[in-house]
C-alpha cells in the first residue's frame, strides 16, 4: 500500500471512530429524551453495527500493521469519550457496555463481533430479514458504490500532504502521553450480552437469533435435502424459466424511488435456487436475492419486476461495480462481488442469445 493510501486509510478510520460514537451516544440520548421505545430500539440495533464495524476495521488494520492507525483511534476514541463523559455523564454512563467493547477491540481481544440480532416486527417483503436494520444507519454500512467523494479528495496531493501532517501531530501526542492512552482504554469487561445494549425493556425482552447459527442449520438441512429430494418441486412457477439461464446474476433495480440501506443506484445480485421443501413455503411470485458486497450477509425477497435480467446490462453494472470497489475500498473480498461476475463465469462465452 502506499503511504497515500495509508493516509487515507487512517484518516477513514479515524472519521469511522467518530461515525461510530456518534450512532452510540445517538441511541442513549434518545432514550434519555424518552423518544419512541421502538425508535429507540432501532438506534440500537445501529449501535450494534457500528460496533461490529468498528471491530472488523480494527482487525484488518491489525492484520495491515498499521499500528498507527490503530494508536490514532485510540486516541480519538479516549478524546470523544473523555469530553461526552465532562457534558453528559448520563449517556457516558448509559453507553458503559459500548465503552468496554470498543476498548476491548483496541486492546487486541478477537471474535467480539456480534452475530446475534434482534427481530424487528413487521419487516416483510423486500426487507424481510432481521440483518437489515433501520436505514438510518445507512451511512455506516452503505454499499460502497454510493463512493464518497470525501475518498477521492483524501488521495489529492495537497490534502493528503496536510492529512499526513495532523496524523503524525496526533501520533506525536500520543507518544508523549503513551500511559495516558494505554491505561485509559484498557478494559477487562470487554463483550456484554446483547440485550445489556439496549435501553427500554421491549428491547431487553426482543427475540434474538444467531445469525450464524441459522447460517449453519440451514447449510446442514440443504445437504441433506439434496441427498433424498430434487431441487425444484412440481409447481411451475418463476423460477422455472430463472434455472434456463446459465447463470443467477442479476441486478437489484433500487432507486431514489426505492431505497434499500440508503442505496439509491442499482446494485449487483445473485438469484438464489432453492431446495424443493425450501420453495414449497415461499412466495411463487418472488425470488430470494444475494445481494453483492459488502451487504452480502443477507438475503432478500424480490419480485422480478424489480431485477434487471439482460445479460448485456447485469455484465455492464458489475463490472463498473467491481472497477469502483478495487478504486475506494481498503478490503476487497476474491471475488470482488462475493460471488462469481458474469466475467468470471463465462470466460468468452457467447451470451448474444441471452
Amino acid at each position: 500500500m502506499t503511504r497515500s493510501k495509508k493516509t487515507a486509510q487512517t484518516q477513514r478510520f479515524i472519521e469511522l471512530v467518530d461515525d461510530a460514537i456518534d450512532t452510540i451516544t445517538l441511541a442513549a440520548e434518545q432514550f434519555s429524551a424518552g423518544l419512541n421505545e421502538n425508535v429507540v430500539n432501532s438506534l440500537c440495533d445501529g449501535a450494534i453495527i457500528s460496533l461490529n464495524m468498528f471491530a472488523v476495521s480494527c482487525d484488518q488494520l491489525s492484520k495491515e500493521r498499521n499500528k498507527n492507525a490503530l494508536k490514532l483511534g485510540r486516541k480519538r476514541v479516549h478524546d470523544r469519550l473523555s469530553e461526552l463523559e465532562s457534558k453528559n455523564i448520563k449517556v457516558y454512563e448509559l453507553i458503559e457496555p459500548h465503552r468496554n467493547f470498543m476498548h476491548a477491540v483496541l486492546d487486541g481481544q478477537k471474535n467480539l463481533r456480534y452475530s446475534t440480532h434482534r427481530v424487528v416486527p413487521g419487516m416483510d417483503k423486500l426487507f424481510q430479514n432481521p440483518e437489515n436494520i433501520n436505514r438510518a444507519y445507512g451511512d455506516l454500512i452503505k454499499s460502497t458504490q454510493e463512493f464518497d467523494k470525501r475518498q477521492e479528495a483524501m488521495l489529492e496531493p495537497e490534502t493528503n500532504k496536510k492529512l499526513a501532517a495532523q496524523h503524525q501531530a496526533q501520533l506525536n501526542e500520543y507518544d508523549s502521553n503513551d500511559n495516558k492512552y494505554k491505561t485509559s482504554s484498557r478494559s477487562k469487561k470487554g463483550k456484554a450480552k446483547v440485550t445489556d445494549l439496549y435501553y427500554t425493556q421491549s428491547g431487553k425482552a426482543s427475540k434474538f437469533v444467531d445469525s450464524k447459527a441459522n447460517k449453519r442449520k440451514k447449510r446442514q438441512q440443504e445437504e441433506k435435502d439434496a441427498m433424498d429430494e430434487d431441487t425444484f418441486g412440481p409447481e411451475a412457477d418463476i423460477y422455472d424459466e430463472l434455472i434456463k439461464r446459465p447463470f443467477m446474476n442479476a441486478v437489484l433495480l433500487l432507486s431514489p424511488q426505492m431505497k434499500w440501506m440508503d442505496i439509491d443506484e442499482p446494485i449487483p445480485c445473485k438469484i438464489l435456487v432453492p431446495t424443493k421443501d425450501q420453495r414449497a413455503k415461499q412466495n411463487k411470485n418472488e425470488v430470494k436475492i444475494l445481494p453483492c458486497y459488502p451487504n452480502n450477509n443477507c438475503t432478500l425477497n424480490a419480485t422480478l419486476d424489480i431485477l434487471e435480467l439482460r445479460v448485456t446490462e447485469i455484465k455492464r453494472i458489475e463490472n463498473k461495480y467491481i472497477k469502483n470497489l478495487k478504486k475506494y475500498s481498503m478490503n476487497v473480498p476474491d471475488p470482488a462481488l462475493g460471488y462469481k461476475s458474469i466475467e468470471e463465469q463465462t470466460n468468452g462465452m457467447d451470451l448474444d442469445n441471452y
